[in-house]
């Protein structure tokens, strides 16, 4: 363990107490110790964790294509172009079941293929949500099982690749997670001569 990590691994939580409960989520107020013995609170929101999925196509131009959703967020009182994502609320199930399951109810798309490109905490000074975020090749068409007043309104679309990164650069897509997704799916795919979508 290096100095750094040393130092820094002396954090210590001492107790947690909960403040409130949704159906997805939890807040509690937990007391910390710091290296050097001073007592502090933290209020930490505890999550789930969710997935994400960067659905990838051939457009007839043979360029490379994303299918988004542009969807109402209660939270931000906006419409948000975003890549299809879900929760992980079903016990035991594996993150990439849940990634295919959301991209089929919320595009009407099934994937071939699911890769793994990353797993990040979404805002790790308040909370301990995970997302991880799969590319989606080998599309075939299937049925469209929306979720919800949110999802039965949402509208999906299909970009070109460099022109959602072009959005995400000019701040049409503002959601974290898209925007990643959208970076990490191009480096994958520049990995990848011939990829066969």
């Amino acid at each position: 363990m290096s100095e750094w990590d040393s130092k820094h691994a002396e954090f210590r939580c001492l107790d947690e107490h909960e403040r409130y409960r949704s159906t997805v989520f939890s807040v509690h107020t937990g007391r910390y110790v710091s290296p050097a013995g001073a007592v502090f609170e933290r209020d930490i929101l505890h999550h789930p964790g969710a997935v994400g999925v960067v659905p990838l196509l051939r457009l007839e131009n043979r360029k490379l294509g994303v299918v988004l959703l542009r969807q109402y967020r209660p939270a931000t009182g906006t419409w948000v172009l975003e890549i299809p994502a879900g929760l992980r609320d079903v016990s035991g199930e594996d993150p990439a079941r849940t990634a295919a399951r959301e991209l089929e109810e919320e595009t009407g798309y099934r994937a071939g293929a699911l890769e793994q490109l990353f797993c990040a905490y979404v805002s790790p000074g308040i909370s301990d949500e995970e997302v991880i975020v799969y590319m989606a090749t080998g599309l075939e068409r299937a049925s469209a099982l929306p979720q919800g007043p949110e999802e039965a309104y949402a509208r999906s679309c299909v970009l070109a690749l460099d022109e959602a990164i072009k959005s995400a650069l000019s701040n049409e897509v503002v959601d974290l997670k898209t925007i990643a997704g959208l970076f990490a799916a191009r480096e994958a795919v520049n990995e990848r001569e011939g990829l066969e979508l």
